[in-house]
């Protein structure tokens, strides 16, 4: 008996992942089970959040931000912003309340 015909390989989709359930500059923030607001990379950090640094991001092992941002904390949310409009370069939940 002859063997079946080699099957092609299945065509595959081909789509952006960096594209799929990113977040928009104006998207509003999600909010957790704990009702804590969280924003992501590349969203705007609305001015009303932005009004403290968060001088103690050593302590929670995070990056020295560079010049033109700096770290602001908003609940259990750490934001490295840029200073002037409060694009998000870095985002990390998880820490701990006061």
């Amino acid at each position: 008996m002859a063997d079946p015909p080699a099957s092609e390989a299945p065509a595959q989709a081909s789509f952006d992942l960096a594209s799929v359930d990113q977040p928009h500059p104006g998207d509003a923030p999600v909010m957790a089970p704990d009702r804590t607001p969280m924003w992501g990379r590349g969203q705007i950090l609305p001015p009303e959040f932005r009004g403290e640094e968060f001088r103690d991001w050593e302590t929670y092992h995070l990056s020295a931000p560079p010049e033109g941002y700096r770290w602001v904390r908003v609940e259990r949310g750490a934001y490295r912003v840029k200073q002037e409009d409060g694009y998000i370069a870095e985002a990390v939940f998880g820490l701990p309340t006061d």
